[in-house]
């Protein structure tokens, strides 16, 4: 029994050397460098701040301006002829309560 506790001892602190190596020797080249994004922003380069809408154009044609489909980007489901608009929304154990919701079906030629 103390022979196997041992061997499992001597194969884990080999193991720790031997990830202590990796870590020290292997992994400054394979990874790329911490900090990329913050050198993107020193060079004048700006992350984005919102997702594009991806409905923008579609919906501009459906609702006037101002519309709250417009003003952020709504949740959207579809699936080829319909698309269902929602504002937002929130679900308990048995029901959803949705805020605002829009279907429209989308003729496609």
């Amino acid at each position: 029994m103390l022979t196997r506790i041992t061997h499992a001892a001597i194969a884990f602190a080999l193991l720790v050397v031997i990830y202590q190596g990796y870590v020290l020797l292997a992994v400054p080249f394979l990874e790329p460098v911490s900090g990329t994004q913050d050198r993107a922003v020193q060079d004048g380069i700006t992350p984005p701040r919102q997702a594009p809408h991806k409905y923008r154009d579609l919906l501009a044609a459906y609702f006037p301006p101002g519309h709250w489909a417009l003003a952020n980007p709504p949740k959207t489901f579809e699936d080829g002829r319909v698309m269902i608009i929602l504002d937002n929304y929130s679900t308990s154990l048995s029901h959803i309560h949705i805020c605002r919701c829009r279907r429209s079906t989308l003729c496609r030629s």
